[in-house]
This record gives structure tokens, C-alpha cells and sequence, in this order.
């Protein structure tokens, strides 16, 4: 009792003790997180001090993205086309900010009259090329269809803001402007580099010849690490040197990693497909396909035929079509599902129909709802005349359509987007169609003048079950990934841990702030990448779900040049270094042979002959090794060469043949064009400016 008396008495000490240790491990979390915290995230990125802030980055998104969509005939964007848009926004702000200002400067711009080409002439920009609204009936682009489309830009389309149109086609000359500039700027520092004639000269006699020689060759594996003498000191001075073989000034965060996959058990496969059959059964005894799939199939059921490049995302695509109708393709896995197919239908469809049309425009009846209404009676009533009451096409057409029926029989095309699938479809078996297009404000009545069916097509339901392991299993799975995850606290423990999982496997790669994919798996790495770019070096990650596997990450340190360390970049380093240390020792040892046999004794191998090899297939020795067809381009016959340090080895080599490869004129030109570029595009001068700016890119907090 004193005991309890005297604890009770000094509580107040014990609750003050408690509380200090939650602080302390609250603030213990806190400071790991602090650069976190400490950022408000309100900006996508900068470049030397100029923000792209989230706000004006997804005004921009959303802008390009209406102006694709609409490109695409009101067809959403798949999540690959979203990143790449978001790719080239952050692109573009990159341009600005190191292109744009030099070129304003030196009083660079795009006219009024280059506009006028680039958006209405020949030349008129690729994407506005590619634009199904802006191609005719033979899908050529047709620059009378973009004046008229920029003459209505006043006209929104129905459901849209006011102004929307018109905005989304500045924004978009911006960004052919934008391109234009960049166009001029790039022209400018290709057209301002010389080459010396002795160097081009040079090029070409090295591009044109063949070679025979011997050879030793010696690969740098051949001295053991061991071997090599190497102090923590010199690794130093060598990165310190030659930082920028390791760096870059946009940054990137180096990452090994271990992948453990999500997979079945043999018995979860056995238990899956035996419940997958029962629902199998039912659709094989199933006397009402439409209420069947309605009922069980997947979202995607509809009643549409599909040819065979429509289904692309079935692996056994021929099996689908040799099948014969009423038939039931399956059960079959296809990624992580077990999937059944059966085939409701087979028909022969078209890709073009040549057609006629009656066009009824509402742009000046969209003043209310009942406006709307009566103008679709009145198309009803148009249709009728021709679908049911059989009345004359061309006596219709003159009296109600746009184009007073003048216009003649035309072939379109299913990618054209103008009109809808059902008109491809059942051409063969209907007159006539109505057809709405809400971007344009009008109904077209389709007259089917030709329909070519020869395309084999087939109509299916899809019935599908994830094939996933059990929770059991899952669960294992995820206590394997973490016993290897307190195992893990260096590259090497990664690699050594991995061997006891014999599923998993582990790897290494270098992550930008906007990576989608990680190894080539499935699934997107956000994440993991937000992970990496906000830990520190040598922090291992929580279990993180990419797709189907369970990812644990070691971060390696970052690569940009303002913050990479040499304890980030050590192994970087000596591996490098070693390669480096080994080729002198190589290069030392068999300058001190006469001939090539000697130098074949000291290193106890024989001499080789190459035969007809070219500076672009210089594969020899199971290296890549042009150093070796430059030499001998240049050298005397039958003299032997000084030691040449190559890609994977060091050699000396004897030329005993160089020949002339058969070039014609034009060959020969194509030639001269490529080196020019090469040496143009090795001085990289748009990347050497990006380099020199200050980047900053928190892409990966947003996306």
C-alpha cells in the first residue's frame, strides 16, 4: 500500500515522462517528413526562378486535352495519351523559359502571314494534318475545311462555355507558334556549325571502307578485381574529377528494388477455374444470350461487330475467328483474368461506305430546350420521308438540305469519325441513318449508295474472374516482402536476400520525377517515385503495390549535380575506375610484345582474323569495337598497331586488307547528311541549355 501511495503521489512525473516520449516519437516522424511538410506543393516546377504552378499547369491540361478529344472525334484519352500530355506541358515550360527568351531577344518571331501558312497553307503543321475535322473524304488535308472551322469559332458547341472554342484554338496557335520558334532556333544552330573538310573527309573514308585484320584482344574481365589496387582516396579524386559522368542537372533519384509478384497457388488455379466453369456452363445453357451477358459479363459488352485489329487485346485473336457462331472460346487467362468468349455473331462489315446525305443544321434553333425539341421533330419528319414514305432523295435534298443537295456521292471512312459505327456496321442491311454530330451542330440523314462488305467481323460476349491469389497467399506473399524488407539496408543485401524468394526478383533503375513505369511491369510506380524523391539515401520503403507485385526500394541517392555525393555514386565510380585501371595495366603489359604472337603468348590466347568489318558493324570479339576500323583505315598494311584501348577490352590489330564497300551517289550523300547531323546533334545545344539551368520539377507531388 505505501508503495501505490508513493506512485500516486508522484504521478504527475510519470504523465509528464509519457508525454515526452509521444512528443519525441510524433517529432520523430515529423523531421522525417519535414522537407514534406515544409513544401506547399502550390508548383508543378521551376526553371531559374520562373513557377509553373498547378493552377496555370492544369488550365493548360485541360485546354489541350478538349482540343484532343475533340481531334479524336469526342473519344476520351487513354492514360498513356494523358501522361504524354502532361509530358509535353512540362516540355514546353522547359522551351519557354530557355528558348523563347534568347530568341525574343534577338528579335525572332512567327508573323502573321507564317500563321496564315502554318494553319491554312501546304505547309500548314503536322498536327493540323493529322486532324480528322481538317481531311476530306479521301482523308488529304483539306485547308478550306480549317478557314471555315476558324470563321465559326463564335459558335460554341452545344453544353460548352462560352468562348470555349475560341480559346482552345489560341491556345493551340500558341503551341504551333511555339514550335515554329523552336523550329527556327534549332535551323539557326545547325546552319551555324562548320565542320573542317579534313574532319568530314575523314568521316566519310572511315564510313565507306571495309577491313580485314588480325588481332589479339584481350577483355578487361580478364584481370580479377582483386587485382587492382584501389584506395577509398583515389575513387574520391576520380568522382571529384569527373563528377559529370555520374550527374545530370535534372534530377534523378537512383532506386534498387525488389519485386515480389502477386501470383495464384496451384491450388488457388484449381479453385478459381472450378468456380469460373460453373459460370461458364451457364452462358453455354443460356437460351437468351442478352439478358446472359446483361446479367454477367463484363462493362464492355455491347452489340457491336469488331474486325480483327478491333480486338487487339486478345491474344488468340485467329481462335476467336475460326470459331464458329453459338461457340464458346475458353476458359483461357489472359494477363490476371480467366476469360470466356462466345461468339454471338459473324458478319462481313466495311471500313468505307460511299454515301449521300441530307444535312439539317441547328445553329439557329439552340435557343431553348423546346427549340431543340421542335428542330428534332422536324429531322424525324425529313427521315421518314425518305426511310419510310420512300420519297425521291435528290427532290428531299434540295428542298431541306444545307447543301440544297448539290453535294455529290462521296466515299468516307470509319477513322474519319464523321459518322457513327452502326453505319459501317449495318450498311448492308439499312438505307438510312440518322446522324448527330454535336461538335458540328447539325444531323446528318445518310443515304448508303455503296457498301463493300468484305471485312470479316464477329460480335461477342466476354465474361471474365480475376485470377488472383487467395488472401492466404497474399498474405504470405506480403510476409515474405516483409522479412526481406528488415533484411534490407544496402544494394548488396538486396541482392543477396532476393536468391532465398525464388519468384521475386530485384533490379536497379533511375527514376525521374515523372516516371510511369517501373522494370516493365504493369501498374503505375507514383508512389514510389513520390517516395523516393522525398527520403533520404540508403532509406528502404515501405511495401509499396505496383500492379500486381509487392515493391520494397532502397533508396540509392540522388544524380543530380547539386546534390549527388560520392557515397551515392561509389560503385558507380569504381566500376568505371577499375574498367579504367585494368585497360592501363592491359595496355602496359602488351606494348612490351614485338609482334602479335608474342602478345598473344603473354596473355595465353592465339591470334584472330576479322573479315569485311565496317565502321557501322564493328562486332568482333563479343564487343562493339569501331576503334579498331578507324585505326586500320588509316594505317599502314601488314604493321602492327600500338595496344588500342576499346569498348570492353584492349587490342592490337594488323590490317591486312581495307576495300571501298560498293556506295552509289546517293548512298554516298545520304552518308555526308548523317555525319553533318551527327556532329549537330552531339553539341545538343537546347539539352547543354537546359543543363545550365536551374530545374526543379515536383511533378511527381500532383501526378
Amino acid at each position: 500500500m505505501t508503495l501505490i501511495q508513493k506512485i500516486q503521489k508522484r504521478s504527475y512525473i510519470l504523465v509528464a515522462l509519457i508525454a515526452v516520449a509521444l512528443i519525441s516519437f510524433l517529432f520523430m516522424d515529423i523531421d522525417k517528413n519535414a522537407s514534406m511538410l515544409g513544401q506547399s506543393f502550390s508548383d508543378v516546377g521551376e526553371v531559374n526562378g520562373t513557377s509553373l504552378t498547378y493552377e496555370t499547369f492544369e488550365e493548360q491540361y485541360k485546354a489541350d486535352e478538349a482540343r484532343y478529344i475533340e481531334m479524336k472525334g469526342g473519344q476520351a484519352l487513354s492514360e498513356n495519351e494523358q501522361n504524354q500530355l502532361r509530358t509535353q506541358i512540362w516540355q514546353r515550360f522547359l522551351n519557354e523559359q530557355v528558348v523563347k527568351s534568347v530568341m525574343e531577344s534577338a528579335g525572332i518571331i512567327v508573323s502573321t502571314k507564317e500563321m496564315a501558312e502554318l494553319t491554312m497553307g501546304a505547309n500548314a503543321d503536322q498536327q493540323l494534318q493529322m486532324t480528322p475535322a481538317f481531311q476530306n473524304a479521301q482523308g488529304k488535308f483539306d485547308p478550306l475545311l480549317v478557314s471555315n472551322y476558324i470563321k465559326n469559332l463564335g459558335i460554341d458547341d452545344p453544353g460548352t462555355p462560352p468562348g470555349s472554342k475560341r480559346k482552345q484554338w489560341m491556345e493551340f496557335e500558341k503551341q504551333i507558334k511555339e514550335s515554329r520558334l523552336n523550329s527556327k532556333f534549332n535551323n539557326l544552330v545547325e546552319n551555324s556549325f562548320y565542320v573542317p573538310a579534313w574532319l568530314n573527309d575523314f568521316d566519310i573514308l572511315t564510313f565507306t571502307k571495309e577491313v580485314d585484320f588480325d588481332y589479339v584482344y584481350v577483355p578487361f574481365s580478364s584481370i580479377n578485381d582483386k587485382e587492382v589496387k584501389i584506395e577509398e582516396s583515389d575513387l574520391k579524386a576520380y568522382f571529384e574529377k569527373y563528377k559529370r559522368k555520374f550527374s545530370d542537372n535534372q534530377e534523378y533519384q537512383k532506386v534498387s528494388y525488389a519485386l515480389f509478384p502477386l501470383k495464384p497457388t496451384q491450388t488457388d488455379s484449381i479453385e478459381l477455374a472450378s468456380k469460373f466453369n460453373e459460370k461458364v456452363a451457364l452462358m453455354q445453357s443460356s437460351t437468351n444470350d442478352t439478358n446472359f451477358m446483361r446479367s454477367y459479363a463484363d462493362n464492355s459488352f455491347d452489340v457491336n461487330f469488331y474486325k480483327k485489329e478491333d480486338l487487339s487485346r486478345f491474344t488468340n485473336i485467329d481462335a476467336l475467328f475460326q470459331a464458329p457462331a453459338g461457340s464458346i472460346v475458353g476458359p483461357f487467362i489472359e494477363k490476371d483474368n480467366f476469360k470466356a468468349v462466345k461468339i454471338l455473331g459473324k458478319r462481313n462489315i466495311t471500313d468505307s461506305v460511299m454515301i449521300r446525305e441530307v444535312v439539317i443544321s441547328f445553329k439557329n434553333h439552340m435557343q431553348s430546350q423546346e427549340a431543340v425539341s421542335s428542330r428534332m421533330k422536324f429531322v424525324d419528319s425529313v427521315f421518314k420521308m425518305l426511310d419510310t414514305l420512300n420519297m425521291s432523295f435528290d427532290a428531299v435534298a434540295a428542298q431541306y438540305s444545307e447543301d440544297k443537295g448539290q453535294s455529290p456521292a462521296r466515299w468516307t471512312y470509319l477513322t474519319e469519325g464523321l459518322l457513327t459505327r452502326e453505319v459501317f456496321q449495318y450498311g448492308g442491311t439499312k438505307k438510312y441513318f440518322k446522324v448527330p454530330s454535336d461538335r458540328e451542330g447539325l444531323v446528318r440523314i445518310v443515304q448508303i449508295v455503296n457498301y463493300p462488305a468484305t471485312i470479316p467481323a464477329i460480335q461477342i460476349g466476354e465474361i471474365s474472374a480475376p485470377y488472383a491469389p487467395s488472401e492466404q497467399t497474399t498474405n504470405t506473399i506480403y510476409s515474405n516482402a516483409s522479412n526481406f524488407k528488415n533484411k534490407i539496408k544496402t544494394a548488396k543485401d538486396i541482392e543477396k536476400e532476393i536468391l532465398k524468394y525464388a519468384d521475386a526478383r530485384s533490379s536497379t533503375a533511375f527514376l525521374s520525377p515523372a516516371e510511369t513505369q517501373l522494370g516493365g511491369i504493369e501498374g503505375s510506380p507514383r508512389e514510389l517515385v513520390r517516395w523516393v524523391f522525398n527520403s533520404k539515401y540508403n532509406e528502404v520503403s515501405n511495401i509499396v503495390t505496383i500492379g500486381n507485385h509487392y515493391v520494397v526500394a532502397l533508396n540509392l541517392g540522388s544524380r543530380s549535380y547539386d546534390k549527388i555525393e560520392f557515397e551515392m555514386a561509389k560503385e558507380d565510380v569504381k566500376e568505371i575506375y577499375l574498367a579504367e585501371a585494368k585497360s592501363k595495366m592491359l595496355m602496359e603489359k602488351m606494348a612490351k610484345a614485338t609482334n602479335l604472337q608474342d602478345a598473344a603468348s603473354q596473355f595465353k590466347t592465339t591470334v584472330a582474323k576479322a573479315s569485311a568489318v565496317t565502321f557501322q558493324n564493328a562486332s568482333f570479339a563479343g564487343s562493339p569495337e569501331p576503334a579498331a576500323v578507324a585505326y586500320s583505315v588509316m594505317a599502314k598494311l601488314n604493321k602492327v598497331s600500338k595496344p588500342i584501348k576499346g569498348f570492353g577490352g584492349v587490342m592490337r590489330i594488323l590490317p591486312t586488307r581495307v576495300a571501298t564497300q560498293n556506295t552509289d551517289p546517293a548512298q554516298l550523300l545520304d552518308i555526308r547528311a548523317q555525319i553533318s547531323m551527327q556532329y549537330k546533334n552531339i553539341k545538343g545545344i537546347v539539352e547543354g541549355m537546359l543543363n545550365t539551368a536551374k530545374v526543379k520539377d515536383l511533378r511527381m507531388n500532383f501526378f
